[in-house]
């Protein structure tokens, strides 16, 4: 009971965050930067599912390799669990890389109007933060 509600404070607080920053944004920014910005955003708050369970599967699987006192079996699922994660994240991170260079800039953006010189490097800064968040997460 007791981790079930931190763990929903935990996600309320994050959900708060990001609702309260989107009127600080918006009036902050034009509406080009504004939806880089979202977009941005969305790529890292999206980042909690790109472990697709395997996490959650590692934790179990090592809690009840603990609970029976097998140490070994413990530190070989976390060592397969991280590798696994990591090939993930490794080919998420180059298809991503290979978009993003393969679509010129202007078009992600509404009606192709250009944009900053920095949308690809943003782009593949908060895709690389999203994608290795899930290996660096078990």
């Amino acid at each position: 009971m007791r981790t079930g509600t931190w763990s929903l404070l935990a996600k309320s607080s994050a959900a708060a965050v990001y609702l309260l920053s989107i009127p600080l944004a918006y009036s902050a920014l034009d509406p080009v930067q504004f939806g880089m910005w979202a977009t941005l955003v969305s790529i890292v708050a999206f980042s909690n599912f790109m472990d697709f369970g395997i996490g959650n599967g590692c934790m179990n699987l090592i809690a009840s390799a603990h609970g029976k006192g097998d140490a070994a079996r413990a530190a070989a699922v976390f060592r397969q669990g991280l590798l696994v994660l990591t090939a993930i994240a490794c080919a998420l991170f180059l298809a991503s890389l290979v978009g993003l260079l393969a679509v010129p800039g202007a078009n992600w953006l509404p009606g192709g109007s250009p944009g900053p010189a920095d949308i690809v490097p943003s782009m593949l800064l908060a895709v690389g933060v999203a994608v290795f968040s899930a290996p660096l997460s078990l």
